[in-house]
């Protein structure tokens, strides 16, 4: 190929021993870590050449259908979760804190048990509606440091990623959640936990996308909740004589397709991908995708991308050798970035620089900085998703000293 463009026509799962080994030709080249003239922290996006980054179908749907199927267990659908935890809406000083944000518009704390868990930490947000109700959903990874606080500890030390799906339709009351396991279907053992970061989701129904920070996207089906077994499964996932468990959650959601990194790439053209959001502005809707770095030298540099979506099948728009390949990409122009929304031209960026922070402009544009020092972001923010339903963004903090774990919104059109 000619001008570092990158030939795919033989790009394959990466499953089959007929694979190539070397399926990337070594002119293929991506940008990374610039250097860019006089670029400097808060200088906003700059446009760079994404065409180079893709991502393939791994073919592995009707395998892990068959694998799911296989196990009987019932299926349900998002509204028809037991919604059995109740988050609430902040009170006193709190109350008062967000209130002086961006046009704050409401929000809740998670019930208090999940306010202390030391080996659940919230990361990833996305939201968006069934037939029933408003969904906002967070992403938790398991931390294995912490794994004496918990009472059930699994054998094999990680329990994986699970997720909240919270029904926000009345963001000034009490919101309903529950909380689902993440599985990958698994031939031996019926279900096994899903051992990432999860740093990232994008919801674009029936599909749940969820970033896999070393190579690309899972991809989970929200009318196929599993219900599982609950009694003696606190420490157990998979089959277990003849119950299925998910380590004592009642759902678990599993993994039905991937999207991850052709074989034989170099190391530039692998973009780390911690964190996603859906862009439903743009034409074709589309996933964000990102890279967290705290390098003061070089975070600057860290990488927005932009796939394309079929707006019919909710599905990556594939090209004839079943890649995506990213339609956009930018230098982040700020580091430190733990989610990214798109709204037509513009980009919100959430940072737990300077312990919480709201970057926003739009490409070759100075970054408009909100900080939670003073009163105008909340403090260690995580995923942000855009609803352009109600023209909401919605956020989720990890946990500070000034501020709990939390969900809450701010109208968008109120953010410069």
């Amino acid at each position: 190929p000619s001008s570092g463009s990158c030939d795919l026509e033989e790009v394959c799962d990466g499953a089959s021993p007929s694979c190539p080994t070397d399926l990337w030709e070594p002119s293929c080249t991506c940008p990374e870590n610039g250097p860019i003239a006089g670029y400097a922290e808060h200088d906003g996006l700059r446009a760079i050449d994404g065409s180079n980054f893709a991502l393939v179908d791994t073919q592995a749907w009707a395998a892990n259908q068959a694998l799911i199927d296989e196990l009987g267990l019932a299926k349900v659908g998002l509204d028809d979760l037991d919604l059995n935890r109740t988050g609430t809406p902040p009170t006193g000083a709190l109350q008062s804190f967000l209130s002086g944000m961006v046009d704050y518009q409401g929000g809740f704390e998670w019930q208090s048990g999940d306010q202390s868990v030391s080996y659940w930490i919230p990361q990833g947000l996305s939201g968006g509606t069934s037939p029933n109700h408003d969904w906002v959903i967070v992403s938790w990874h398991y931390d294995e440091t912490h794994i004496a606080d918990d009472a059930n500890p699994p054998a094999s030390g990680d329990k994986g990623v699970r997720l909240s799906f919270a029904a926000v339709d009345d963001l000034g009351g009490d919101v309903p959640y529950r909380h689902v396991l993440l599985a990958q279907p698994d031939a031996q053992a019926g279900l096994a936990s899903i051992d990432i970061h999860a740093g990232g989701l994008a919801f674009y129904p029936p599909y749940l996308y969820v970033a896999d920070t070393s190579r690309g996207l899972r991809v989970f089906d929200t009318t196929q909740f599993l219900v599982t077994a609950t009694t003696d499964c606190g420490d157990k996932i998979g089959k277990q004589g003849d119950a299925v468990c998910a380590y004592g959650y009642a759902y678990a959601l599993p993994q039905v397709g991937a999207y991850f990194y052709p074989q034989g790439l170099p190391k530039p053209c692998k973009p780390v991908f911690s964190f996603l959001s859906l862009d439903q502005t743009s034409q074709p809707p589309s996933l964000i995708s990102g890279e967290y770095d705290n390098d003061v030298n070089v975070g600057i540099y860290s990488r927005l991308l932009r796939f394309p979506l079929d707006a019919d099948s909710k599905l990556p728009l594939l090209g004839p050798t079943d890649a995506v390949r990213a339609s956009g990409a930018w230098y982040a122009g700020n580091r430190n970035i733990q989610g990214a929304a798109a709204i037509d031209d513009e980009f919100l960026l959430n940072a737990t620089r300077y312990s919480g922070a709201l970057f926003t402009g739009a490409v070759d544009q100075a970054s408009t900085v909100y900080r939670a020092s003073n009163g105008d972001w909340g403090w260690m923010p995580e995923g942000i998703h855009h609803d352009p339903d109600s023209g909401l963004v919605f956020i989720d903090t990890e946990g500070h000293a000034n501020m709990p774990r939390l969900v809450f919104a701010a109208d968008a059109a109120s953010i410069p």
